[in-house]
């Protein structure tokens, strides 16, 4: 009996100690650094390659060393390439519903996915395009002539059409008439 009570005592002895305590987890220390712009600490994957090796760089500036995020840069880019501010910006965003302004693509934009579609002779926004169309607007050189050839070497090759792209053709090409009617004829 001796021997029953001993083994009883160990096994509540056992039962009543605690685990050992979870070995502290290490916390990475994410690495910033301070905006040249907008002043704000960020951490380095807000910063492009060039950008934080500017900033990060050894050698001394009379002002320090100059390096933006890529938010800051993208709104200097805007504001120099297009004369918009952010603010201007997103107030075209909102008004297209943050969707591609060509009517038949729709696909969402944000921020960073919107591309701005301007007339290269006057420097004029039309919109936000999704990267899709405004690489096929700038493919056919902003030109009316070469999409609408476009458009006619299309139609020589698509047997049928789905009603809604038949409503939706119909409608565009009542557009396209109203515009050769207002537009100023060159014959006398």
């Amino acid at each position: 009996m001796n021997t029953i009570a001993q083994t009883e005592s160990k096994e509540v002895a056992a039962s009543t100690v605690s685990a050992p305590p979870a070995p502290a987890v290490a916390v990475k220390s994410v690495k910033t650094v301070t905006c040249s712009t907008c002043s704000e600490a960020k951490p380095y994957t807000a910063f492009s390659r060039t950008q934080l090796a500017r900033r990060l760089s050894t050698k001394s500036r009379s002002g320090g060393n100059v390096g933006h995020c890529k938010a800051c840069t993208h709104a200097r880019d805007i504001m120099r390439n297009y004369k918009m501010t952010m603010a201007q910006f997103n107030e075209r965003l909102a008004a297209q519903h943050g969707k591609c302004a060509l009517a038949h693509c729709g696909k969402p934009l944000n921020v960073t996915t919107a591309h701005i579609d301007h007339d290269h002779s006057t420097g004029k926004v039309r919109g936000l395009l999704c990267i899709g169309c405004n690489t096929s607007l700038g493919g056919l050189g902003d030109s009316v002539d070469k999409l609408l050839g476009a458009v006619v070497y299309l139609s020589r090759n698509t047997s049928t059409l789905t009603p809604a792209a038949q409503s939706s053709v119909t409608r565009d090409l009542f557009a396209l008439e109203k515009w050769l009617a207002n537009f100023p004829s060159s014959s006398p």
